[in-house]
């Protein structure tokens, strides 16, 4: 029987302080081969740190941190270059140059790490458009998109070079019911046409709901519960039910 492949991403015992304060603590957490983990957890408790730590952003006080089984914790920015590369990263806020259009933008992790013509790198490009629904809008600056444009090509400049991994961090906040259905329906879309191993954080559990193949709760700076959507809805754990009340009751309200 061949060896079973090693997960895609595995944070072990991992600690970090940021300001002076314990942000994680002993943080152990495994993401496999194609599936879309959600992290939830409250405001401030480091999900984002979390996401930060498996690509390389931000170096672990304590604990491991493996990329498809290549320890990478002590890593040199230079030795973490070609991993980094098998990730792409959608930011909270899009973080579009404003000074670029939506095509330069997204072109730009091609121009910075890959040797394409252009011609290849025009390709990529309108690839990833097409898959985000902005085919139309390559010629267009960032200042003239709504809410909802900025994240689908935030999402393209994450695909562009096909990763193999995609971090999400928040990909639904501030937008509407309908344009997050149609940012969870872009995650499920590139599971299945790309294979893409998925984690998001996120505070909107609709959307959490509908794109997880597992969900993992962190509180206090460790992995407090994780499971299959089914078992969040129906867990009788006292935090996770505090949490899941209060983020409904939330969006109850908007």
């Amino acid at each position: 029987m061949p060896d079973e492949a090693p997960p895609m991403i595995e944070l072990v015992d991992v600690k970090k302080d940021l300001g002076g304060r314990r942000v994680l603590d002993g943080l152990t957490l495994t993401v496999s081969k194609g599936e879309t983990l959600v992290v939830l957890g409250g405001s401030g408790t480091g999900k984002s740190v979390t996401l930060k730590h498996m690509v390389g952003l931000l170096q672990a006080d304590a604990g491991r941190v493996r990329v498809a089984g290549e320890d990478v914790t002590d890593y040199t920015p230079r030795e973490l270059a070609p991993v980094r590369r098998r990730f792409g990263y959608c930011f909270q806020g899009a973080a579009l140059l404003n000074s670029l259009t939506v095509f330069e933008n997204v072109a730009l992790p091609l121009r910075e790490t890959e040797r394409l013509s252009e011609a290849d790198v025009t390709r990529r490009v309108a690839e990833s458009l097409e898959i985000v629904g902005l085919a139309d809008a390559a010629g267009k600056m960032p200042s003239s998109l709504s809410g909802g444009m900025r994240k689908r090509a935030g999402l393209a400049r994450a695909i562009v070079r096909r990763p193999e991994i995609v971090l999400y961090d928040e990909p639904t906040s501030g937008l509407d019911p309908v344009i997050s259905r149609t940012i969870d329906e872009l995650v499920l879309d590139l599971r299945r046409r790309l294979g893409v191993t998925s984690v998001l954080v996120t505070h909107d559990m609709a959307s959490a709901f509908r794109v997880a193949t597992r969900l993992a709760f962190l509180h206090r700076g460790r992995i407090h519960l994780e499971g299959s959507p089914e078992a969040f809805r129906s867990s009788q754990d006292p935090l996770v039910r505090q949490f899941l009340l209060y983020v409904l009751s939330v969006e109850g309200q908007q």
